[in-house]
């Protein structure tokens, strides 16, 4: 019997369920199939729905490639950048940045 993968962190849990929440809409408002996006993406039909659950443990190439396939992309943000931007004081990161992805 295969193991269960190890349960997500909280906040990483409600991350990727919004990821894919997002990942479902974009593929919905373009009127694609769940068969075709999978198609596109180089996955399973199966696989593409454990990303639109949000399910951690889908690889994150198979979320990228999913991304890709309906025309979104998935980008690294320094959350200090954001706080800048907004002009409100955030939680902390884990680690800090110490190598900023352009």
């Amino acid at each position: 019997m295969p193991s269960r993968a190890p349960l997500a962190p909280a906040h990483v849990a409600t991350k990727l369920a919004a990821l894919g929440e997002r990942l479902r809409a974009r593929r919905k408002a373009l009127k694609v199939s769940a068969v075709d996006a999978a198609e596109a993406a180089g996955m399973s039909r199966v696989t593409l729905a454990r990303i639109e659950r949000g399910e951690p443990s889908v690889t994150m190439g198979a979320y990228i490639g999913a991304a890709t396939a309906v025309g979104l992309e998935l980008e690294l943000v320094d959350p200090r950048e954001r706080q800048r931007g907004a002009g409100g004081a955030r939680g902390k990161p884990l680690f800090p940045a110490r190598i900023r992805l352009a």
